[in-house]
Formats: C-alpha cells, sequence, structure tokens
C-alpha cells in the first residue's frame, strides 16, 4: 500500500477540451459522444462518475495517450450524449459499457472508473472478465452504502429538483466540496461544469440515478449486493485510488475492494478528497502510467 502526504499540487492540470475532437458513435440509437487519442498501445477506457462527462478527464487523457489508445464517452444521460429511459443503476451503466466497446471493437481494455463510474467498472468486471485487462478504481462506488448526506438528500422529491438545480455558483459549490483545497478550483472547471449541467436532461437523469441506487438512508443493497458479493470473482489486476478526507464516498471502502479483490493495490493520498485526479494530477498520473505499464502481476499487494 502507498500512502502519500503533502501539499496539494497547483499548476495546469491539463489541456483545453477544444484540443479535442467530440466523435459520436450509435448505440442502440442512442447518439453517444466519445473522445480517442493515441495511436499506439493498448485500449485504455475512462468511465466518469455522476453527472459528469469526458472532460473531466482532461487531467489524465493526454498523458495516457502517449502510450495507450484512449477513450472517453459521457455514459448514456450525461453529458452530451442521448437521455433515454432506463434503470440508470451499475448493471445498467456496465451493460452501456459494454456495448461501447462492441460499437468500438475494442475486444479487451483497461478500465479507469470514479465514482459512480468505479461501480460501474467493478459490475462490468464481474460480468465481462475476459474483456478487462487491467482495472484502475478512483473513489468508487458499489461498495457500500454509506455516501455523503448531499447526494441522498437529492433522492428525496422537490428536494432532489432543487439540490440539482443547475446553476454557476452551485457549479462552484459541488467542486468545492470534492476537493480537499478549494483554492485550486479553477474558473475553467466551473464555467465547463454550468455548461454541461445546464444541458436538458442532465438534472433528471442524476436524480434518477440516485434514486435507483439509494434512499435517503444510503446505497439500496439490491443494487450493492452484486458486486461487493463477488469481488472475489474479479481477477484483473487493480489500482485502488482514494483521498483520505473524501467527503462523497468513505476512504473505508478502499479498503473493502482491496481486502475483496485479491490482485489489487492501494494508493492513497493525503490532504485530498474525491477528486484524487485534479488534487494531485502528476501524482496520479504517473502512477496510473506505471501500473499499466507493469508486466502482469502474480501475486497480490495485501
Amino acid at each position: 500500500m502507498y500512502d502519500l502526504d503533502g501539499a496539494v499540487e497547483t499548476g495546469n492540470v491539463g489541456n483545453n477540451s477544444q484540443d479535442y475532437e467530440d466523435r459520436y458513435v450509435d448505440i442502440n440509437s442512442v447518439n453517444t459522444r466519445y473522445w480517442q487519442a493515441g495511436e499506439n498501445g493498448s485500449p485504455v477506457i475512462l468511465v466518469h462518475g455522476l453527472g459528469s462527462y469526458v472532460e473531466s478527464w482532461l487531467t489524465l487523457f493526454e498523458p495516457l495517450a502517449e502510450n495507450h489508445r484512449v477513450y472517453a464517452f459521457d455514459l448514456i444521460g450525461f453529458g452530451r450524449t442521448d437521455k433515454p429511459k432506463g434503470a440508470y443503476t451499475y448493471l445498467f451503466f456496465a451493460e452501456f459499457l459494454f456495448q461501447f466497446m462492441r460499437a468500438l471493437k475494442i475486444e479487451r481494455a483497461s478500465i479507469v472508473g470514479c465514482s459512480l463510474g468505479g461501480g460501474t467498472v467493478l459490475q462490468f468486471s464481474i460480468n465481462h472478465a475476459n474483456m478487462v485487462d487491467k482495472l484502475i478504481l478512483i473513489g468508487s462506488g458499489g461498495l457500500g452504502p454509506r455516501f455523503s448526506l448531499a447526494l441522498r438528500l437529492m433522492t428525496v422529491p422537490i428536494l432532489g429538483k432543487l439540490l440539482s438545480s443547475s446553476s454557476r455558483k452551485g457549479s462552484y459549490q459541488a467542486l468545492e466540496y470534492q476537493v480537499y483545497d478549494p483554492s485550486i478550483i479553477q474558473d475553467e472547471w466551473v464555467d465547463m461544469d454550468y455548461a454541461m449541467s445546464a444541458i436538458p436532461g442532465v438534472q433528471k437523469k442524476i436524480i434518477r440515478t440516485l434514486r435507483a441506487g439509494a434512499t435517503l438512508f444510503g446505497g439500496r443493497s439490491k443494487v450493492l449486493n452484486p458486486i461487493i458479493s463477488n469481488l472475489s470473482s474479479i481477477e484483473a489486476s487493480t489500482l485502488i485510488i482514494w483521498g483520505k478526507q473524501d467527503p462523497v464516498i468513505p476512504v473505508e471502502y478502499a479498503n473493502v475492494a482491496h481486502e475483496g479483490i485479491a490482485n489489487s493495490e492501494l494508493f492513497l493520498l493525503d490532504r485530498c478528497g474525491h477528486a484524487p485526479f485534479l488534487e494531485y494530477p502528476a501524482k496520479v498520473n504517473e502512477k496510473i502510467i506505471d501500473f499499466l505499464n507493469e508486466q502482469e502481476k502474480t501475486t497480490g499487494c495485501h
């Protein structure tokens, strides 16, 4: 296990989103936006969190593309991807990831998942183990019922609509809540989040996803149990990254993943919240790139 202390990094954390071309692929009549970069190396797919979008991966996208073929896409219901009706559970998103890979003819890939995306890729790894090379979890959902009160309150009718309404102030507050040191928040992040949260249908899908997976009292066992009870079946070499002060999903769930997945490695960052790739981009990039470049592990790191 690695345990990093120290100050939050500062400086430029990623290229402008205009550097990357929006591409679209039809997945069962769902128009799906994605980015692709890198011509060589094995494929890596990035799966974002609740209400997020491909731009959230700007700190990681270009560094990975130097030695890998990297894909990031807006999950069904979010960003600029279509927003049809659906169950909006981890299983729902995992099957959409499966269809995304089929549509782009990706037979096997290393997969990075953050928050909601973490629970998604855990479920995917359980259901489609032969399609997963390596697995990287960042502040992952799907590992237990506890998560922030702010998100649980959004499952309450009327209150959820009020709390998820789009505004620039709301976008700043959402970012402020996720990070340990709010001074790192850049105006560009707030502007982007505000623009993406204002896309018609996004607010409804955020609430729909939360209600499908949780109540005011926490995560629904029927959604969590298929993941938690099958962690031991995951054979892919797994890197678990977590901020010690994560206010959204407790850091104790990093240990749940580490203990449940035999071939796993834990990487904790002190003075860090729910967005390690924003708060410590250089450290996180280096760790992920080194992990992807390692030879396949033959033993776990417990």
